[in-house]
């Protein structure tokens, strides 16, 4: 039985690390060398998410939507993974959901490090 759920949950923290690094492969908010600015987005009920500061670093609570990861069994509107960033690191619990919306895994983060799994 143990086997059995060690499986799966290597393979999602697999796929969580691998979420992780292509996020930081990807390109930033291009800025102009003489200005910095702070940009996020606003969802439809209010809250400011996906804020990247401006020293280019991630902060806050962040939504990451399958339009930017591009997984062929998602949509492209489909909700990937959420969770909180600290100076530009995944700090505390991130979500990632199932191609069906559902929530897949939990993976507590520490500056950067998952350490744990839910």
């Amino acid at each position: 039985m143990k086997n059995q759920l060690l499986i799966p949950t290597i393979t999602v923290l697999v796929f969580a690390v691998s979420c992780t690094q292509q996020l930081k492969d990807a390109p930033k908010t291009a800025q102009a060398d003489t200005l910095k600015r702070v940009t996020s987005k606003t969802t439809t009920a209010g809250d400011k998410i996906n804020t990247i500061d401006a020293n280019n670093n991630r902060q806050g609570h962040w939504k990451i939507f399958n339009a930017e990861t591009h997984f062929p069994e998602y949509t492209d509107t489909a909700l990937i993974e959420e969770g909180d960033y600290k100076d530009g690191m995944k700090e505390g619990i991130w979500v990632y959901y199932a191609p069906n919306g559902q929530v897949d895994i939990r993976v507590e983060f520490k500056e950067d490090k998952p350490v744990k799994t839910y």
